[in-house]
């Protein structure tokens, strides 16, 4: 009996919240998962985090995956400017779940 837990979905762990450069300028392996969609480096399922089913050029969905330290390094940029488009964060920021969610990925990627 295995007491190992499920991988938690990119959504759930906010990778899906990061902005990825323009699809199009990505190579195949960047779309692909095979490389960093920010630096390029080779990424596989055991060293890159899932960054999510994304939209891609021509209506072809890709699915990139990332180095740790790009993810933490976006999610860092990201997390800082959230609070300046959120009107929750503006009224609320300890209730904001996408803060939160952010924020649990900036402590995680360290």
């Amino acid at each position: 009996m295995s007491t190992a837990r499920p991988a938690m979905s990119p959504e759930k762990r906010g990778t899906t919240m990061l902005e990825l450069p323009t699809p199009r300028l990505l190579s195949d392996d960047q779309r692909d998962g095979r490389a960093c969609p920010w630096c390029a480096d080779p990424v596989t399922e055991d060293t890159g985090i899932d960054l999510g089913v994304r939209p891609g050029p021509l209506g072809t969905p890709i699915h990139p995956w990332a180095c740790q330290p790009c993810v933490h390094r976006v999610a860092v940029e990201r997390y800082g400017r959230h609070p300046r488009y959120c009107q929750r964060c503006e009224r609320a920021p300890d209730r904001c779940e996408a803060r939160r969610t952010l924020g649990r990925l900036v402590e995680e990627t360290r």
